[in-house]
Protein backbone atom coordinates (compact mmCIF):
# COMPACT_ATOMS: atom_id res chain seq x y z
CA UNK A 1 0.00 0.00 0.00
CA UNK A 2 1.25 3.41 -1.00
CA UNK A 3 -0.32 6.83 -0.89
CA UNK A 4 0.56 9.90 -2.94
CA UNK A 5 0.38 13.18 -1.04
CA UNK A 6 0.40 16.41 -3.07
CA UNK A 7 1.03 19.80 -1.47
CA UNK A 8 0.87 22.89 -3.66
CA UNK A 9 0.27 25.27 -0.72
CA UNK A 10 3.92 26.00 -0.08
CA UNK A 11 4.89 29.66 -0.65
CA UNK A 12 7.15 29.12 -3.67
CA UNK A 13 7.07 25.40 -4.32
CA UNK A 14 5.09 22.20 -4.50
CA UNK A 15 5.87 18.85 -2.91
CA UNK A 16 4.85 15.31 -3.80
CA UNK A 17 5.36 12.52 -1.29
CA UNK A 18 4.91 8.83 -1.99
CA UNK A 19 4.39 7.21 1.40
CA UNK A 20 3.85 3.57 2.37
CA UNK A 21 1.11 2.49 4.80
CA UNK A 22 3.49 2.82 7.76
CA UNK A 23 3.98 6.46 6.78
CA UNK A 24 7.58 6.06 5.61
CA UNK A 25 8.54 8.05 2.53
CA UNK A 26 9.27 5.92 -0.53
CA UNK A 27 10.18 8.98 -2.59
CA UNK A 28 9.73 12.74 -2.50
CA UNK A 29 9.96 15.53 -5.09
CA UNK A 30 9.88 19.29 -4.54
CA UNK A 31 9.83 22.18 -6.96
CA UNK A 32 7.50 24.59 -8.71
CA UNK A 33 3.90 23.47 -9.26
CA UNK A 34 4.69 23.24 -12.99
CA UNK A 35 6.91 20.24 -12.20
CA UNK A 36 3.95 18.07 -11.21
CA UNK A 37 3.40 16.75 -14.72
CA UNK A 38 7.08 15.83 -15.01
CA UNK A 39 6.99 14.04 -11.65
CA UNK A 40 3.88 12.09 -12.61
CA UNK A 41 5.50 11.12 -15.93
CA UNK A 42 8.70 10.02 -14.19
CA UNK A 43 6.83 7.82 -11.71
CA UNK A 44 4.05 6.76 -14.11
CA UNK A 45 4.58 3.02 -13.54
CA UNK A 46 4.53 3.43 -9.76
CA UNK A 47 1.32 5.49 -9.81
CA UNK A 48 -0.69 2.40 -10.74
CA UNK A 49 0.46 0.84 -7.43
CA UNK A 50 -0.84 3.75 -5.36
CA UNK A 51 -3.73 2.90 -3.01
CA UNK A 52 -5.03 6.46 -2.70
CA UNK A 53 -4.27 10.08 -3.53
CA UNK A 54 -4.37 13.03 -1.13
CA UNK A 55 -4.19 16.78 -1.71
CA UNK A 56 -3.74 19.71 0.64
CA UNK A 57 -6.85 21.85 0.08
CA UNK A 58 -5.24 25.11 1.24
CA UNK A 59 -5.00 27.84 2.07
CA UNK A 60 -2.66 28.64 -0.77
CA UNK A 61 -2.00 30.63 -3.92
CA UNK A 62 -4.63 30.55 -6.66
CA UNK A 63 -2.70 29.04 -9.58
CA UNK A 64 -0.63 26.54 -7.61
CA UNK A 65 -3.63 25.29 -5.69
CA UNK A 66 -5.72 24.88 -8.86
CA UNK A 67 -2.94 22.87 -10.54
CA UNK A 68 -2.47 20.61 -7.51
CA UNK A 69 -6.14 19.96 -6.87
CA UNK A 70 -6.88 19.32 -10.55
CA UNK A 71 -3.93 16.91 -10.73
CA UNK A 72 -5.12 15.01 -7.66
CA UNK A 73 -8.67 14.73 -9.03
CA UNK A 74 -7.46 13.52 -12.43
CA UNK A 75 -5.05 10.95 -10.96
CA UNK A 76 -7.63 9.59 -8.52
CA UNK A 77 -10.29 9.23 -11.22
CA UNK A 78 -7.88 7.87 -13.84
CA UNK A 79 -6.57 5.18 -11.50
CA UNK A 80 -10.00 4.62 -9.87
CA UNK A 81 -8.55 5.22 -6.40
CA UNK A 82 -9.91 7.23 -3.44
CA UNK A 83 -9.10 10.91 -2.98
CA UNK A 84 -8.49 12.44 0.45
CA UNK A 85 -8.46 16.11 1.52
CA UNK A 86 -5.59 17.18 3.78
CA UNK A 87 -4.64 20.28 5.72
CA UNK A 88 -1.28 22.00 5.81
CA UNK A 89 -0.69 20.57 9.27
CA UNK A 90 -1.23 17.03 7.94
CA UNK A 91 1.89 17.28 5.75
CA UNK A 92 4.00 19.80 7.68
CA UNK A 93 6.50 17.28 9.07
CA UNK A 94 7.49 13.67 8.39
CA UNK A 95 5.78 12.72 11.67
CA UNK A 96 2.50 14.40 10.68
CA UNK A 97 2.62 12.74 7.24
CA UNK A 98 3.21 9.38 8.90
CA UNK A 99 0.27 9.95 11.23
CA UNK A 100 -2.19 11.01 8.53
CA UNK A 101 -1.25 8.10 6.25
CA UNK A 102 -1.72 5.63 9.09
CA UNK A 103 -5.10 7.23 9.81
CA UNK A 104 -6.11 6.88 6.14
CA UNK A 105 -4.81 3.30 5.91
CA UNK A 106 -6.75 2.30 9.04
CA UNK A 107 -10.01 3.80 7.71
CA UNK A 108 -10.00 6.71 10.12
CA UNK A 109 -10.37 9.29 7.38
CA UNK A 110 -13.05 9.04 4.72
CA UNK A 111 -12.32 9.70 1.05
CA UNK A 112 -14.09 12.51 -0.75
CA UNK A 113 -15.52 12.96 -4.23
CA UNK A 114 -14.41 16.59 -4.51
CA UNK A 115 -11.76 18.74 -2.83
CA UNK A 116 -12.53 22.46 -3.01
CA UNK A 117 -9.57 24.85 -3.00
CA UNK A 118 -9.13 27.24 -0.09
CA UNK A 119 -7.37 30.37 -1.33
CA UNK A 120 -5.25 32.59 0.90
CA UNK A 121 -6.62 35.71 -0.83
CA UNK A 122 -9.09 36.68 -3.51
CA UNK A 123 -7.97 35.67 -7.03
CA UNK A 124 -6.64 38.54 -9.12
CA UNK A 125 -7.56 37.51 -12.63
CA UNK A 126 -7.11 40.20 -15.23
CA UNK A 127 -7.77 40.42 -18.93
CA UNK A 128 -4.78 40.32 -21.26
CA UNK A 129 -3.47 43.62 -22.55
CA UNK A 130 -3.73 44.29 -26.30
Amino acid sequence: MRYLLINTCLPEAAAVYCVNKEGEEVWQEQGHARMLVQVFARYRAQLSEVTGFAIVAGPGRFSSLRVGILSAHVLARWHKKPLFALTREDVATPESRRSVVQEIANGGRAPTEYVAPIYDREPNITTPRP
